[in-house]
């Protein structure tokens, strides 16, 4: 069995796995009456709180963060591309006009 995960999927993974078990506890504090505390459930739900907040950045946020940065990049380097073309059919130019003189 070949289970791999992605570089760049991991902290997803993580704060998925994280935000069931921290749910899985929440939901445990209420169906069992003898395990329920008042500050395992603070921490059960903050720590799943916490993990949906990073669960949904990573999810939401970055990739709207990573295309407007691709976005940029793309244009610069179009940029440098026209560039290198006005370049180009330049010097073009000026071998014409050479070889026609």
């Amino acid at each position: 069995m070949n289970f791999r995960i992605n570089k760049k999927n991991r902290f997803t993974f993580l704060c998925a796995v994280n935000f069931s078990l921290f749910s899985s506890l929440a939901i445990l504090q209420f169906l069992l009456t003898g395990l329920y505390h008042p500050m395992v459930l603070l921490f059960c739900l903050l720590g799943g709180g916490i993990n949906l907040l990073a669960l949904l950045y990573s999810i939401i946020i970055k990739p709207k963060k990573v295309k407007e940065a691709e976005k940029a990049i793309l244009e610069g380097e179009q940029n440098k591309i026209m560039e290198d073309l006005d370049q180009e059919v330049i010097r073009r130019r000026d071998q014409s006009h050479f070889q026609k003189n």
